[in-house]
């Protein structure tokens, strides 16, 4: 069981699972998503255009996504455009927001399962999806702070909600909420990660803070994404106080060393 969403999570946006991709699905015009459909290696480009159509329809088929169009918006995920494109983000954004919302639809998660893996391998695509939101601005990380804040509470699954719950805490970073708010929302965090833990037993990655619960974000690459953009808000809030050294402690367990976990 996911511990409950605070209140003040839920005061930066509304937690809602349409607003964002409403917004972006707006922004993304037909030969962008058909740059997406192209990912991979041109293949079944048609088929691959018509699910990403349907996911952004009022009724799509929710749940574990068909290979057609979970293979190219996997793809795009994994695209690392430069923060000034803002194009480029709205479509990976549209890919994150797309996936994340099936994973919210996922039941039955048998262990090894496709199931399994389709939500752990989404820890990512979290990350992801912040990332992109403070590169296109204008609304979008308030946005996506509401959208997380609808994906922690509709699914729970102890290698990813954390994830997503730390993906809240960087946006609320990120739009500058007071101190006693940033210390409930931190507090939250830590508890969510440590029932994950306690859940999870020995199945546990690693003792690294978050990226431990979970094999795929456990690697030295990964490990350093999730540090650094919480360095990097917390380096542009400019603050100092208990709040922003515990933040700064938790970035340094998230890529402590292999010899000192």
């Amino acid at each position: 069981m996911s511990l409950p969403l605070p209140a003040c999570v839920g005061e930066i946006a509304s937690p809602s699972e349409r607003a964002l991709l409403d917004l972006i699905c707006h922004q993304v015009d037909s030969t962008m998503l058909r740059e997406i459909a192209r990912n991979d290696y041109d293949e079944e480009v048609e088929q691959h255009r018509s699910g990403i159509i349907a996911q952004m329809g009022s009724n799509p088929p929710l749940g574990l996504l068909h290979w057609n169009p979970r293979e190219v918006l996997e793809l795009e995920r994994w695209s690392e455009p430069d923060p000034c494109y803002s194009r480029e983000h709205r479509k990976r954004m549209l890919a994150c927001a797309i996936l994340l919302r099936n994973v919210a639809y996922v039941r039955n998660v048998p262990r090894g399962s496709e199931e399994e893996y389709f939500i752990e391998t989404s820890a990512v695509t979290v990350l992801q999806l912040v990332l992109s939101a403070l590169a296109i601005g204008d609304g979008c990380p308030r946005l996506a702070a509401g959208f997380l804040a609808w994906l922690y509470g509709s699914s729970y699954h102890p290698a990813f909600s954390p994830f997503v719950a730390f993906g809240c805490l960087l946006l609320a970073l990120n739009e500058g909420v007071r101190e006693p708010d940033l210390q409930t929302i931190l507090g939250w965090v830590v508890s969510v990660e440590a029932e994950a833990r306690r859940g999870l037993a020995r199945s546990i990655e690693s003792e690294r803070w978050l990226v431990g619960l979970n094999t795929f974000e456990d690697r030295s690459d990964f490990r350093k994404r999730w540090a650094a953009v919480l360095t990097q808000i917390l380096d542009q809030r400019q603050q100092t106080g208990p709040t922003t050294e515990a933040l700064r402690n938790l970035a340094v367990h998230i890529d402590a060393p292999d010899s000192v976990p």
